[in-house]
């Protein structure tokens, strides 16, 4: 039994210290909390392009579990980083430059092969026009002269200057494309570790409720055993009680002194207390007990955390020795 007890508690300890050790990991690579604060309530859905997502009724798409939470939260901020730099393409428009980047291309040759041709014209003919335009009276002949030079001109300067603004689009493409493909990138990036660190986070609590409950059971379940099998089981029995109590006292002053009880509440990014529903006139907001209750049980998982994986590390230590 003894041995049985070593193994769950160092076991726990161990999973314990993984799951701490993967959401400080994550946490690391995730992004700045000023920007996870600003990128959504969680009350809606969204798309992959990060559009609110609404019912056939026009209302608001909710968000039904922690996974769609999670994903509405990383995909909003995905958007959020693809959103940031106005010069950045994305989506269809990255398609479409892509697609006129290679279209010009094609145009370029042609262009260039153009002004080439028209070059020797153009310059006899700028050359006419600055000798006629000089001439202040002239004759008929000389305005005809004059009128079809100015045309040459024209004409070349049209296609010089559609070649000078195919190549300027061909430089900025070549610029913003690569540029818009690394913005991507990083908001993808970035989203997969934001939506990483929410189930980091997620799985901890989890993990942390279940330790809790645990950890009273086991007391409980002991308690009882030690009553009925030993009378002098009676006094472990007490302590172990009193520690629960006190525990769990300590976890109730100190959520007690974060406010909850003198009506602190918590905000969303649109500055609505949390709550649930996405109605602000109908949605259910959290009062002092939801809050009280979180923070006590958090706090709680907390100590049994601490208590679970001390003991498994000491009854490891103190078997390897008396062996």
């Amino acid at each position: 039994m003894k041995n049985l007890h070593r193994i769950v508690f160092v076991l726990f300890a161990l999973i314990s210290v993984g799951l701490m050790a993967w959401a400080i990991a994550v946490g690391a690579s995730a992004p700045e909390s000023s920007k996870i604060a600003n990128a959504t309530p969680l009350a809606q859905q969204f798309d992959e392009e990060g559009n609110a997502l609404n019912t056939e009724e026009g209302l608001p798409l909710p968000v039904q579990s922690t996974s769609e939470g999670i994903d509405a939260l990383a995909t909003v901020f995905a958007n959020q980083y693809k959103t940031s730099d106005d010069s950045i393409l994305y989506g269809e428009a990255l398609e479409e430059a892509k697609v006129k980047k290679e279209e010009n291309l094609k145009v370029i040759p042609e262009l260039e092969a153009k002004v080439a041709e028209l070059q020797a014209g153009y310059d006899e003919a700028a050359a006419k026009v600055k000798e006629l335009e000089a001439v202040k009276y002239k004759s008929g002949a000389q305005r005809k002269a004059l009128e079809e030079a100015q045309k040459v001109v024209a004409a070349y300067t049209k296609v010089a200057d559609e070649l000078k603004q195919r190549k300027d689009n061909d430089e900025a493409w070549t610029e913003n494309i690569p540029a818009s493909e690394a913005a991507i990138a990083k908001a993808t990036e970035e989203a997969e570790n934001m939506r990483a660190l929410a189930q980091a986070i997620n799985v901890n609590l989890l993990w942390g409720y279940f330790l809790l409950v645990f950890a009273i059971a086991f007391v409980v379940l002991s308690a009882i055993l030690n009553f009925f099998q030993s009378r002098g089981g009676l006094m472990k029995t007490v302590v172990s009680l009193v520690v629960v109590v006190a525990v769990v006292g300590i976890a109730y002053a100190l959520a007690v002194s974060n406010g909850w009880l003198d009506g602190n509440v918590l905000y969303d990014v649109k500055g609505y207390p949390l709550g649930i529903g996405t109605d602000p006139a109908t949605r259910t907001v959290f009062g002092a007990f939801e809050y009280m209750t979180a923070d006590v049980c958090i706090l709680v998982a907390y100590f049994a955390f601490v208590g679970a994986a001390l003991s498994a590390i000491y009854s490891a230590v103190r078997g390897i020795f008396k062996s």
